[in-house]
């Protein structure tokens, strides 16, 4: 999340690179949800090319370090993630006190990534309060598919209020679908689900399930203030009225 609008590169992802999967939506200012870690496949430890404003950077391949700095046991390949560290100057830790509700970390070389089980793995923050006007949000994930019900990636909210009218909230809308083709994005002044994932100069907006992509949001009130980015590339947008994007709950 950063508190000020962002000018995206354009990125080209690689299949290996680590993600971050999330159930349901939000953010704040500026949100790294997940490793923008390796656009370089040579990086050891990740690197923002951008921190200022940043309220949250959660990284799996940051783990190892954050936990040994905050004296946890290792969480190991394989093993259920209780916790995740968050490597901004924030030091927010996401839980999930739930054994079999947990995601599960996996390596594959120098990357990392948290598997989700698109059923009920989930990880949360309550936080103290937080308001924001604007922020952008990036997840980097590879979506296996879509039953419907709302899933996806990533929400907040203020504390007792719906995401999608008092946070924000990145889901993959209500019918299940067969491919990457619905991508609804709601907030505080821009309730009510759309499908932001639209047709673009390059062509058909769905794309089939199993690839990773990078899901970026920035969010700001005023006419086509909600904008939707896939993979860097600029899709639809939406009208945001004057309103405070609530990060109580993520």
């Amino acid at each position: 999340f950063t508190s000020r609008e962002l000018q995206l590169p354009r990125l080209h992802i690689m299949n290996d690179i680590a993600i971050l999967r999330h159930a349901r939506g939000q953010w704040g200012r500026w949100v790294a949800l997940v490793t923008l870690m390796a656009m370089h496949a040579a990086a050891g430890a990740a690197e923002l090319p951008v921190k200022q404003g940043l309220l949250l950077w959660l990284d799996a391949s940051t783990q190892a370090a954050e936990r040994q700095r905050a004296a946890l046991p290792p969480l190991l390949p394989g093993q259920g993630a209780d916790l995740l560290l968050d490597a901004s100057d924030q030091r927010a830790r996401f839980v999930q006190p739930l054994a079999e509700r947990r995601p599960v970390l996996m390596k594959d070389g120098g990357a990392a990534f948290l598997r989700f089980d698109g059923k009920d793995d989930f990880l949360f923050l309550d936080r103290i309060k937080g308001l924001t006007p604007e922020l952008t949000l990036f997840v980097l994930a590879a979506p296996k598919a879509n039953p419907g019900g709302y899933s996806a990636l990533f929400a907040s909210s203020t504390s007792g209020g719906n995401d999608y009218t008092h946070g924000l909230n990145v889901d993959f809308g209500y019918l299940g679908t067969e491919r990457l083709s619905h991508v609804s994005v709601e907030s505080a002044g821009a309730a009510g689900g759309k499908d932001l994932l639209v047709e673009n100069l390059l062509g058909p907006a769905e794309r089939p399930f199993g690839g990773f992509h990078l899901f970026t949001i920035r969010s700001k009130m005023g006419k086509d203030g909600m904008e939707f980015f896939l993979d860097g590339l600029k899709s639809g947008s939406r009208d945001r009225l004057e309103s405070q994007i609530g990060l109580d709950r993520m």
